[in-house]
């Protein structure tokens, strides 16, 4: 049996199996609260298109654990949501970023404060 190379390649599983295909991630840190996985590039991950997560973990080098998570929620939950002092930065592989905490991006715009007055205003309403 022979295959063109383009049929190797990851790409999108048609429908009705998945809603997409799959998705390459790294996740950097700015800080280790933990001491253990470093800083810079600590992950390198795939997000399946059945919403699953692989992710192998940067250290210890040359290469440290492989884990399978049920989910991107889980993953994040264990690793990122956890540790929000770390400063996490998950880089997709079109090059969009997510950043946790969302405030540590560096185009980050805080909510509008409401004064005193404008409170007062809305209470009267």
């Amino acid at each position: 049996m022979s295959f063109k190379i383009e049929d190797l390649l990851p790409g999108d599983i048609p429908e009705p199996k998945t809603p997409f295909g799959m998705r390459l991630f790294t996740m950097a840190r700015t800080h280790d609260q933990s001491g253990v996985s470093g800083t810079g590039p600590v992950v390198q991950g795939v997000l399946m298109a059945t919403g699953e997560v692989v992710v192998q973990w940067n250290q210890p080098v040359p290469l440290g654990d492989i884990q399978i998570k049920r989910s991107m929620e889980a993953f994040l939950k264990i690793h990122v949501h956890e540790h929000p002092e770390n400063k996490t930065i998950i880089t997709w592989g079109d090059g969009t970023q997510d950043f946790y905490p969302p405030e540590s991006a560096p185009d980050y715009k805080a909510p509008a404060q409401i004064t005193e007055e404008e409170t007062e205003a809305i209470e009267e309403e």
